[in-house]
């Protein structure tokens, strides 16, 4: 899933991004959101604050009583990973949001060639993420792109044509097999049943005794198999 996080306080900025957005994306298969907002309110912060690093935001450097500049900085915290594109009138403070804190992509200027623009930086964007080692897959017409670092863990059931990729922001199903994934997943992946692939990155414990793993976003499993969790004990 790709998001696409718009800030600008004229409504009417707002409607041309996102149908430009809309127009670039049509050349894509990937499933994809926007999400478009006058401020910097909490809803935009929930956006932030989920774990999901296919974001692009595209922010004015002036919204009301703050600055997207700050903003960018306080992402670039504990992301610096997702895209980040500033569009404003002010062209002077181009050269401001080129710093190395910031790391943005791009600089577009409102009344130059905007709508070119935007939609050449959203291919840039997209190529910048397709870089990123992942799992990429289209079922029923609808294509995903998963980086490895966002998979908790993968399951399927007996008999069942899908295996279901579990994230911290959705579900997905992929047909194909978990021996197949397990080529296309890095060391980071073990499989703890011969129904279940987990991501160390994401487990906090496993009990044997409980037959229960734990990840870091509260989850709870129980697809344990000591034929699997006696090869791959050490998580770290």
């Amino acid at each position: 899933m790709i998001e696409f996080v718009v800030v600008d306080n004229e409504p009417k900025v707002l409607e041309y991004v996102h149908h430009d957005i809309t127009s670039a994306m049509m050349e894509s298969d990937l499933l994809y959101h926007i999400h478009t907002f006058q401020d910097f309110n909490p809803d935009f912060y929930k956006i932030v604050n989920k774990k999901s690093q296919n974001k692009i935001y595209i922010l004015d450097i002036e919204v009301g009583s703050r600055s997207g500049i700050d903003i960018s900085n306080e992402i670039r915290r504990f992301d610096l990973k997702s895209a980040i594109v500033f569009l404003s009138s002010h062209a002077e403070q181009a050269g401001i949001v080129s710093t190395e804190t910031i790391q943005p992509l791009r600089f577009i200027h409102k009344f130059k060639n905007v709508h070119q623009e935007i939609k050449k930086t959203v291919k840039l964007a997209l190529d910048m993420i397709g870089q990123k080692k992942g799992l990429y897959f289209t079922t029923n017409h609808t294509s995903y792109a998963f980086p490895l670092d966002e998979i908790i863990y993968i399951t399927k059931e007996n008999n069942a044509k899908y295996c279901q990729i579990h994230t911290d922001y959705t579900t997905a199903p992929y047909r194909t097999s978990l021996q197949n994934i397990m080529k296309e997943l890095d060391d980071n992946f073990i499989q703890t049943h011969k129904s279940c692939i987990i991501n160390k990155k994401h487990t906090v414990s496993i009990n044997k005794g409980k037959k229960e793993i734990m990840f870091d976003n509260g989850k709870t499993i129980h697809q344990i198999s000591d034929v699997y969790i006696d090869k791959n004990t050490q998580l770290h």
